[in-house]
């Protein structure tokens, strides 16, 4: 193996990678559990916030290994508003002009593609749960 795919492979070493992913995923199966369907592991919108519970698991897991004063906090915790920030206005607006669209013209366009605060909440709860339980190696 070339030393190039051993640097790739330490990609999977990185335990604010596998935080964010391990939240994301708790999200996903806590969500098809709740909606009772295996579709929803890879769906958007609904309970809880898997894009919250992603980025909550990285922020969370970069001030742990790199200091809450630390430069790579303040960027994950900005990335983090600005998911959060999207994930409840912009695709909840969104969510809200294709149910108009649909009452208007009849149609029956997928509408639950935003989140409010409560599955928000609960996707934070998720990455917070899974960040602080998990070894920083």
């Amino acid at each position: 193996m070339g030393v190039r795919f051993v640097q790739v492979l330490d990609l999977f070493k990185n335990p604010a990678l596998w935080s964010a992913f391990l939240s994301w995923l708790v999200a996903q199966i806590v969500k098809m559990v709740i909606y009772k369907s295996p579709k929803r592991m890879l769906s958007y919108g609904g309970m809880p916030s898997a894009h919250t519970a992603t980025v909550t698991g990285l922020a969370w897991m970069v001030g742990r290994i790199t200091g809450f004063d630390s430069v790579a906090f303040a960027i994950a915790g900005i990335f983090f508003v600005v998911v959060v920030t999207d994930a409840v206005r912009l695709r909840g607006t969104v969510e809200r002009l294709a149910l108009t669209v649909n009452e208007k013209l009849g149609t029956n366009h997928r509408s639950e593609i935003g989140h409010n605060l409560r599955e928000v909440f609960v996707g934070f709860l998720i990455g917070t749960v899974v960040a602080w339980l998990m070894p920083k190696w």
